[in-house]
């Protein structure tokens, strides 16, 4: 029973930090386009 908490704990932070980090890169990559685009 412990070990099944603990293994959906774990998949809920993978999924977690996985949304986070595709925002991440969403975002920083938009700042980087808009940048290039500002310079052209």
């Amino acid at each position: 029973m412990k070990s099944k908490n603990e293994k959906t704990t774990k998949d809920t932070y993978l999924a977690v930090g996985a949304g986070i980090g595709l925002v991440f890169e969403i975002t920083i990559g938009t700042a980087i386009d808009s940048n290039k685009t500002k310079k052209e």
